[in-house]
């Protein structure tokens, strides 16, 4: 990697800690930084300002609403990165809620890590074409 070139970046929000540190863990191994958040007014922040490729949300969160984060989400920041939901619930409730809420893609957690890091990666790639 040269010196102008940046390791990608993602951006997970999950209110669970086990699973917040296990995707950090394996991401991190994997060469992807990975952000967190657990607060709603922090996420446009943080991808104005870190410009993740990718935002892997939980829809799943009794604090954090994962479909409200999406709505209120402006059209100028959503267009900007790739928005992923990520939940415990079946393939089929996660598919029709990313299509309603102009997710890219949707992941559920019960998928095996590689995956999950396959998918998380085509994303990435999607970005950094749109950026170049």
């Amino acid at each position: 990697m040269s010196s102008q070139e940046r390791r990608p970046k993602i951006l997970l929000i999950d209110d669970d800690p086990l699973v917040v540190e296990a995707m950090t863990a394996y991401f991190e191994l994997a060469g992807i930084d990975v952000l967190t958040s657990s607060s709603v007014f922090e996420i446009p922040f943080l991808i104005g300002r870190e410009k993740p490729e990718v935002v892997l949300l939980d829809i799943g969160m009794p604090i954090l609403d994962g479909p409200k984060i999406m709505q209120s989400l402006a059209e100028r920041v959503r267009q900007s990165t790739n928005f992923i939901l990520f939940s415990g619930r079946s393939r089929r409730e996660l598919a029709v809620m990313a299509e309603q809420l102009g997710a890219v893609d949707c992941i559920s957690k019960a998928e095996d890590m590689s995956s999950i890091e396959r998918r998380v990666r085509y994303w990435i790639r999607a970005a950094q074409r749109q950026t170049a």
